[in-house]
């Protein structure tokens, strides 16, 4: 498995239907990451793509439809073999939302019940999805027509899985919860005796496994789970840099400010007042 390094992030995410367009060239690096949203990825040029969840990796070829399951830690990289590129569309939407639907939609949850899903897109497959991808962008403000347009697709996608898809689902099961129960605890000093005495294992058994999944320690994740919400904070809220360590769990300001210069390149008040507001590290990037 390659580093990961510095390329992750926990990404909070803001309401529960959210659609983001990505265009580059060329080149698209992997952007090892986690949110509680469900993630469609629809990568629609031609590119050679290693898709990674939880650990485990597999390299497929573009178009194509990767979902990652909501609390998974994942991300892809992509290289285009294509004239124009690389090119993707992204759904995120709370999973919540398919547990209101009537039992006859169970066959949405089946398909979202993997680590993470990917579906090969032949030209007619893509070219189906197309004209409800382009009309989530327009309909942001209006959720009903979102949620109509997404059941839409994941009705589409579960019909194509039933024919063709790879599923991917990490052989250390348990460290799935153990990122769920860091990130739903960020702010707090949790110690790994108490975190592998929860999950009934040893603390070397958690540390290796834990590793294995995400190239970095227990200590080292929750670090950048606490700078990625700071960040977050700083971004979106009226919040004092007092109040932000405080918030996300840092013993000090001091300390605060040192380890988010660590990770972003700037301290916090550089970051608030830069014109972007966009990290210059890649372990914070949004």
């Amino acid at each position: 498995m390659k580093k990961y390094d510095s390329q992750f992030i926990y990404l909070p995410k803001i309401g529960a239907i959210q659609t983001k367009e990505l265009k580059r060239t060329l080149y698209h690096p992997r952007h090892i990451h986690m949110h509680d949203h469900v993630e469609m990825l629809f990568i629609t040029t031609d590119a050679e793509c290693e898709v990674i969840s939880n650990g485990e990796t597999r390299r497929v070829r573009g178009p194509v439809l990767v979902i990652h399951r909501s609390g998974t830690y994942h991300g892809t990289d992509t290289l285009s073999t294509g004239p124009d590129g690389y090119a993707s569309f992204v759904i995120f939407f709370k999973k919540k939302l398919l547990r209101e639907l009537p039992e006859r939609f169970a066959h949405y949850k089946t398909l979202l019940s993997d680590d993470c899903v990917i579906i090969p897109l032949t030209a007619a497959r893509l070219e189906k999805y197309l004209p409800y991808l382009e009309l989530m962008k327009s309909e942001a403000e209006h959720p009903d027509r979102m949620l109509f347009l997404l059941l839409s697709v994941i009705d589409m996608a579960a019909e194509d899985a039933k024919n063709e898809s790879v599923r991917l689902n990490a052989h250390n099961g348990y460290i799935s919860e153990v990122l769920k129960y860091l990130v739903d605890n960020y702010d707090k000093k949790l110690l790994t005796s108490e975190i592998a005495q929860k999950y009934q294992v040893s603390v070397s058994k958690l540390n290796s496994d834990f590793r294995r999944v995400t190239d970095l320690t227990i200590k080292e994740f929750s670090i950048r789970l606490r700078i990625s919400h700071a960040a977050d904070m700083l971004m979106n809220r009226n919040a004092t840099i007092s109040e932000v360590s405080y918030a996300c769990g840092f013993s000090s300001e001091s300390y605060f400010i040192q380890a988010f210069r660590k990770y972003t390149g700037k301290t916090p008040k550089q970051f608030t007042e830069s014109d972007t507001k966009t990290p210059s590290h890649p372990g914070v990037s949004t």
